[in-house]
């Protein structure tokens, strides 16, 4: 499976339900130990010393290398505009906060 064929997928299924979709990768973040925030590619996010937590993107964006699936975010409605495809190198030059896009 290829990072493009996820992004299309995941913007399928957007299309289709953007409100379960968006509240999957915006509102479902489960707590993770250590070891899974120690992990080499999963991505984790910690908010408070010893505390992390895993979402889905953490995860898939775990199977690629150099790759990652950020979202744009539609801030006022509170939705996932769209998956997209992205390199380490471009998302560290961007201003990807100005124009709501996360990862």
């Amino acid at each position: 499976m290829t990072i493009d064929f996820i992004v299309d997928y995941l913007n399928n299924l957007l299309s289709i339900d953007p409100i379960a979709i968006s509240s999957l990768v915006l509102e479902r973040k489960s707590k993770c130990n250590a070891q899974m925030a120690e992990h080499p590619t999963v991505q984790v996010l910690s908010y408070r010393p010893n505390e992390y937590w895993l979402g889905m993107l953490g995860v898939i964006n775990g199977m690629f290398k150099d790759e990652l699936i950020i979202i744009e975010l539609d801030e006022e409605r509170k939705l996932v505009k769209k998956f997209i495809k992205t390199t380490l190198n471009n998302l560290w030059g961007a201003t990807f906060c100005q124009s709501k896009i996360l990862i």
